[in-house]
């Protein structure tokens, strides 16, 4: 069975995303910051990674940047999340 790391740092959001992605099989991680993702990535790698946008600290785009330019990391799909809607937050995407 598949595991998604969910780094999400609002608690209902976070209850809503895991409670439907064990629902459809997945195992999931749930994580509220950048650098417990970091934490736990290193611990287990996951099989995919939905990261929000806005978290406490290091953003998700920061996240996503750094995850992308390790080798050992680059490899792992990521979802972003976000109610933010605007056009640079799509081009940042």
């Amino acid at each position: 069975m598949a595991t998604i790391l969910v780094v999400e740092d609002t608690l209902t959001q976070a209850e809503i995303i895991t409670g439907t992605l064990r629902k459809a099989g997945y195992n999931t991680v749930l994580v509220c910051s950048s650098e417990d993702a970091k934490t736990k990535i290193t611990q287990q790698k996951p099989d995919a990674i939905l990261l929000d946008i806005v978290l406490p600290g290091e953003s998700g785009f920061e996240l996503c940047r750094e995850l992308k330019e390790n080798p050992e990391t680059r490899n792992i799909p990521i979802v972003m999340c976000s109610t933010k809607n605007g056009e640079m937050d799509k081009f940042g995407g």
